[in-house]
This record gives structure tokens, sequence and C-alpha cells, in this order.
């Protein structure tokens, strides 16, 4: 990441200005080495850094920022909110704790130290933050979710009693936190089996979020079929894959069982880690520029496109995991790159998800996802997406290669030893008894699917949809639908 221009704020702006994240980063890099004095200004250095996946920048500048004015609190929670995206939660940990006792009272801050012992297996202890946060705030939908999602609501539970007498508290709260809260009661009474009352806070919820976040389905049917129908690229000679060895790549549609494949292979002695670290996007943008990711859907780059790829992924996920170990990409959108992992990275296995369709669209819909997933939002907008997901899957399962594994759900659930040991053999790690007991280790986990990827393998997840088959009609009828227009059966 070398320049040739001066390590100024101004360089650093006309990068921006030209679409250039990667000269930028290269900029700001700089700028930290040189103790450039920008102040305040860092914290928007960080900002663009965390977008581009440019961790080690990011922290740093961040860092930065605090030291400007070390005794602000929300300076030190966008430090915290900076080193979970990085997914450093130790850190955040670290940091929180000794405000937490200084500042009992603040809700914020238990709030995300609560988080974060969960996400990194601390169970208990973040429970008792989350309650502490709510006793504060009582109306707080987003702290009513993470506690929700952590635990299993029983009937007589003073917990589920508390929570209900907060739901005239969230009907004043902005959109979205009312909206988690919904979430979060809608998760309660389905542990209570009020099917009932459960999809109807689910369906409010899901009401509230899809207003703020459409989804485009014709655009993104068009942006799937021109990723699958450009055609191929014969005359790019063979690529140096050495660069490529470290990327495992675990997709399909969320909610389908990607992230206990993730934690089963990433408790491998050989995995240095993994998750949702959307780094693919970033590479590629920083490689070919602001229109990469459509041309990349549009058409196979040569070679030198496909080696700056390959280069700039390395370099993201170097930046995240360090230099040593396989790495377990579990991004979303993966699907819509897999002509670009093929070409650019063609030793780097992929494994593809697949689980029952009602299933899926129920834990989805039962999901509040944090950011985007606008589909997620509507059952007949879910029903096209999942369709659009199914006709990707059918065109690379025909066209790929031997480097794509469809893995389903069902069999892992149903032969856990067997299905390990495949996941194994096609991502070539040798098999070791770490990865059977994945449920007991201590790895971060920070998706919706904290709590489930913490217990053993079971059945818990087949047929969950069931006692909500009539609610999901607009989703069968717009998947359905929506296959047979792109020739599925």
């Amino acid at each position: 990441m070398s320049i040739t221009a001066p390590a100024t704020p101004a360089a650093f702006v006309s990068a921006l200005k030209a679409g250039d994240p990667a000269r930028a980063a290269s900029i700001a890099a700089a700028m930290l080495k040189a103790r450039t004095p920008l102040g305040a200004q860092w914290q928007g250095v960080a900002r663009f850094a965390a977008s581009e996946a440019e961790w080690s920048i990011a922290v740093e500048a961040m860092r930065r920022y605090v030291l400007d004015d070390p005794a602000a609190v929300d300076r030190r929670l966008a430090l915290v909110d900076i080193l979970s995206q990085a997914g450093r939660i130790d850190e955040v940990v670290e940091i929180l704790e000794p405000i937490a006792a200084r500042l009992p009272a603040d809700a914020r801050i238990r709030h995300a130290l609560g988080i974060g012992l969960i996400e990194r297996g601390d169970r208990e202890p973040g429970l008792e933050h989350l309650r502490a946060a709510l006793a504060v705030a009582p109306g707080s939908g987003a702290t009513w979710l993470a506690l929700a999602n952590a635990r299993r609501f029983s009937h007589g539970d003073a917990e589920f009693s508390r929570l209900a007498d907060a739901q005239p508290l969230f009907s004043r709260m902005p959109g979205p936190d009312r909206a988690q809260g919904l979430y979060a009661f809608g998760k309660a009474l389905d542990d209570l089996g009020e099917h009932e009352r459960a999809f109807a806070a689910f369906a409010e919820g899901a009401r509230l979020v899809a207003a703020t976040r459409p989804y485009d389905a014709a655009g993104d049917r068009a942006a799937a079929l021109a990723a699958i129908r450009a055609p191929a690229v014969t005359d790019v000679p063979p690529v140096d894959t050495r660069a490529d060895g470290r990327a495992i790549f675990v997709t399909g549609k969320p909610r389908s069982g990607t992230t206990l494949v993730e934690q089963i292979l990433a408790s491998h002695s050989r995995v240095a880690g993994g998750g949702e670290i959307n780094v693919l996007g970033s590479a590629v943008r920083g490689a070919l520029g602001p229109d990469g990711a459509r041309a990349v859907q549009s058409g196979v780059p040569d070679s030198e496109a496909q080696e700056a790829v390959r280069r700039r992924y390395g370099h993201l996920l170097t930046t995240r995991f360090g230099a040593d170990g396989q790495v377990v990409d579990k991004s979303l959108n993966t699907s819509r790159f897999a002509r670009m992992i093929r070409d650019a990275m063609p030793d780097a296995p992929i494994l593809w998800l697949r689980r029952d369709p009602l299933d899926t669209a129920w834990s989805s819909f039962r999901t509040y996802f944090a950011q985007g997933a606008g589909w997620s939002f509507d059952l007949a907008a879910m029903g096209r997406y999942h369709a659009i997901e199914d006709a990707l899957h059918a065109y690379w399962q025909a066209h790929y290669g031997a480097k794509l594994l469809t893995v389903q759900y069902a069999d892992l659930v149903a032969d856990p030893d067997a299905t390990i040991a495949t996941l194994l053999t096609h991502t070539g790690l040798p098999d070791e008894p770490g990865v059977r007991q994945f449920h007991a280790g201590r790895r971060v986990v920070q998706t919706a699917s904290v709590d489930q990827v913490r217990q053993p393998i079971n059945r818990a997840g087949l047929d969950s949809a069931a006692p909500y088959r009539d609610k999901l009609a607009p989703y069968e009828r717009a998947y359905g639908e929506a296959r047979a227009a792109l020739g599925l059966s």
C-alpha cells in the first residue's frame, strides 16, 4: 500500500473523491504513522476505514479520537463500536468493565458490556449487565432483544412479565428501538408456545422496519441473472493461487445453518477465526474501484484484475486475523461473488448451506437483522429473494466445479459425525475432536444464532415453521411464483 502523494488530510479527501479507497487507506495509515494532528476528525477516518474493512487503521484512528478527549464516555463507546465490528470483543470488555464499575447507572455501558460478554461466551455475567441496563432504561427495545436472544422464557417467568409490562414503553420509543422491543416480545411468546401473539408481534416489528429498508426485488433479480448469465472467459491464464489458500467460504440463505458450520470449522486448531467479515466487497472496490462489483457481476475481469482482488482480499484478511491460519468467511451475499471467487481464488472451497425453505423463511422473519436484509421484513419479498438465491445455487452447483459442496442442514442434524467429516474433507482440514465440541468453546459469536450455537447440534431447528405455516402463505405463494419465473422446478 505505498503512496506517492503527500500523506495529508487534503490527499486523503482527494482519494475519497476519486473513488480510490485503497489509496485513501494508505494515506490514512501514513497519517497515523506521522501522528498527524487531526483531533476529532480521526473519527471520520476511523469510520471510513471500518467501511472498507481496514480494521487496523480503523481501530488506531478511533484510539486517536479518544485521546483527543480521554474523559468523554461517548468517544470510548465509539471505540467500542469499532472494536466490536472488528471482532475484538476481549478488548471491548477490557474497556467497558472499569467504566461500568465507575458509572453503574449508565445503561449504554451496561448494555454494551452485556452484549460483549454474551458474544464471547460469558452468558450469565452478560445477562446481569443487560438486566442492570433495563433497570435504568426499561423501555430499551435493543436491550430487551439482546436479553431475549440469549435466554429461553418459560411459563411463570417473572422476566417475561417485565417484558410484557414494557410494551407501552416501546410505543414511545424511536422506530428501530420499538421494533426491537416487538421482536423481543415475539421471541418470548414463541418460547411460551403462544404462536398467534408471537406472530403478531413479529409482524408488527417487521412492518416498522420494512418502511425504512425497502427491498428492490426486480433490481436484485436482474443483478443475479447478470452474474450467472455472464459469458465465460476462456483466455484468462491460470492464476497464481499462493496468496488465496486461507479462505474457506460458507454461504447460503441467512438462517440456513451457516453460523453453525462456521463455528464447527472455526473450532479447528488450524483456523484463525471467521464470521460475517464482509471483506470481499471491500476487496473488489479497493482493487477495481467503485464500479468493481458491477464489473464482477457482468463479466469475469482479466487476470490482472483477479490478481488485484486476490491480493486486496488477502491483505484485508491479514488486517483482521493476522498472517497465520485459515479463515472461515461467511459474509453476506457471497453468492453474488461466486464467479470472482472461482476465477480469482480457485483453490478456495465453498460450502453452500441448504435448509427447508419454510423453516428458513420463518427463522428469518422472526430475526431482527441489524442492518440491510430489507427482504426479511416482508414475507412476499422474502419469497422472491429466496427464489433468486435458489437460482444462484442451481447455476453454481452445475457450473462451479469440485470446490463447491452443497450441505443440507437436515443431514448435519441427522448425522453430525458423518457430515462434519465431509466438511473437513472438503476444506482440507484434518479431523480432530475439537470440531465436534464446538459448542463448548469460547469463540466470539456475533450473529442472531449466538444462543443456538452454544449448544450441541440438535433437532430444534427442524420443522420449526410448523406452528406458523398458515401465516407464511404469502411467502409460499411468492416463492413458488418467483421460482417458476426463474425456470426452477
